[in-house]
């Protein structure tokens, strides 16, 4: 077996079908350039066939990215083999990702096809694959509750078709540790030409063991981990991508393995997806929560000061959080911002949005003596920064509440480039905001999600607000960063309304859950 783990990182195609979480081609784009920036060795970028739009970004991605391997995932049918392997064509290296379920009760109750049949279909989806690319991946949908019998029969026949990586998905998050690494080792032995292949793992947190799984195949054997960034995914989430590699590199005096990744992105990473998708990390989350090397016991303190060893197993450094927090403030010039920005690893387009972005940087710090990496971040995660074209866009606020009165405000923003002024109450302040824009836009939406969080420590600190609406069967997440909590709540309405008024409906690829 080889020393080397391969990541395989799903947050464009499998985290994407978290709800609310669906990304623009452009948002996907950048996600992508920052997990080639951070060493991934295989993005999924997508299911071609789930829509146009899913084609154009995983071809766009294929375009883009250069040192990462570009995957399309395809069910074992010719439609979703050949949208699959049009979009990677542009790839310097390209993947078909194809999958069948193998389990009794996904063949019976959703496929209405015998062993034989699915048997049939995984052996042509693969050699049709090989058409396109020579890096073909077969996945047997719901192995965990599949029979061990036939997980070895299809494996052989896929392996013999051509298929060169074979992925072993607990897809319901059904299983626990011993028994998945008992799997997998058993899989190894039994299947022929087992040596032949590198064994892949893909892991849901249903019962909150997808790392534990993981990492339990890797002891087993397997040589691919499929994983996302934040753990992001449906239901609970998929294994995460910074928990495993920093587990790898941590207990290297266990797994005894290497990874390609480079640490120090992994908060980058983490916060880019975090703004994208709307879903923000909580803050004791493994490795890139806001609390993950913060010590609040006297007795861990007094140790950490004499010898970090003493409570700390990671470097905060090694995964990207500066020591020297403080980095800018309302004196700095645009050099020493942009040079800052490189630093951070935030790519930008053109200088326009550097300046928008100054211009925006020199107003918060007017507003705020002390200006962090995050405040940065969160200015090139801004939506109002990234997006030039959209529909609804913040001007100007102003609200206030009283004791024993119900607060009320009045905000200014364009709509289709007209300016609206409304004003309304509300049970608080961001509830009085609310109504006002609503009294204007109607957007008929159910609010389903209203989250804050603080970008840094302290009263000043930068509120982050993720909003999340509904309408219509579509669920879409807004994002909006300010000193002002209300200001923050109102950008992050906005932007979701954004996306429900940009009429690209996101047809989430269900079907296709590996």
């Amino acid at each position: 077996m080889s020393d080397r783990l391969i990541i395989f990182d799903t947050t464009l195609r499998d985290g994407e079908q978290s709800p609310g979480a669906s990304m623009t081609k452009e948002e996907k784009i950048r996600i992508a350039l920052q997990l080639e920036k951070l060493g991934v060795d295989v993005i999924e970028a997508g299911f071609a066939a789930a829509s146009p739009g899913d084609f154009q970004a995983v071809q766009a991605i294929a375009k883009t990215v250069k040192n990462s391997t570009i995957c399309s995932l395809a069910r074992a049918n010719e439609n979703d083999v050949r949208k699959a392997g049009e979009a990677i064509k542009p790839a310097a290296r390209g993947r078909v990702h194809t999958f069948i379920a193998t389990s009794p009760i996904h063949m019976k109750n959703k496929l209405r096809m015998s062993e034989d049949q699915v048997l049939e279909a995984a052996i042509k989806a693969v050699k049709m694959c090989l058409e396109y690319t020579d890096d073909v991946e077969f996945s047997a949908e719901d192995a965990v509750r599949s029979e061990m019998d036939f997980l070895v029969r299809i494996f052989d026949a896929v392996i013999q078709a051509g298929a060169k990586t074979i992925n072993v998905p607990d897809t319901v998050g059904y299983s626990i540790p011993a028994l998945w690494g008992e799997r997998m080792r058993q899989l190894i032995e039994r299947v022929p030409g087992s040596d032949k292949v590198v064994w892949s793992t893909h892991c849901h947190n249903d019962l909150g063991m997808a790392v534990a799984n993981s990492l339990a195949a890797v002891m087993a054997g397997a040589r691919q981990v499929e994983c996302t960034i934040n753990g992001l995914g449906e239901r609970a989430g998929n294994a995460s991508l910074e928990e495993i590699v920093m587990a790898v590199r941590t207990r290297k005096d266990v797994f005894k393995l290497e990874t390609g990744i480079d640490t120090t992105q992994i908060m980058a990473a983490s916060k880019l997806v975090s703004t994208i998708t709307g879903y923000p990390v909580q803050p004791n989350k493994a490795i890139v929560g806001a609390n993950a090397f913060a010590h609040e016991s006297g007795i861990h303190q007094d140790g950490v000061l004499k010898h970090r060893e003493t409570y700390e197993i990671m470097r905060a450094e090694d995964i990207g959080l500066s020591t020297n927090k403080i980095v800018l403030g309302k004196l700095s010039g645009r050099n020493a911002f942009r040079q800052r920005v490189q630093e951070l690893g935030i790519p930008v387009d053109s200088e326009a949005d550097l300046n928008a972005a100054f211009a925006h940087f020199k107003d918060l710090a007017d507003r705020k003596s002390e200006i962090f990496d995050e405040d940065i971040q969160a200015l090139f995660s801004d939506e109002a920064v990234m997006q030039e074209n959209e529909f609804y866009k913040f001007v100007s606020l102003s609200q206030g509440s009283e004791t024993g009165e119900r607060p009320r405000a009045q905000i200014v923003f364009s709509r289709g480039g007209q300016e609206q002024s409304s004003e309304a109450q509300g049970n608080g302040p961001v509830d009085a905001t609310v109504n006002a824009i609503e009294t204007v836009v109607r957007s008929g939406s159910e609010l389903l999600l209203f989250s804050v969080n603080a970008i840094t420590t302290g009263t000043e600190a930068q509120g982050e607000v993720t909003m999340r609406l509904a309408r219509a069967g579509r669920i879409v997440n807004g994002t909006g960063a300010d000193p002002d909590i209300v200001v923050a709540s109102a950008k992050a309405y906005l932007s979701a309304l954004n996306k429900l008024h940009s009429g690209e409906q996101k047809l989430n690829p269900q079907a296709g859950t590996v």
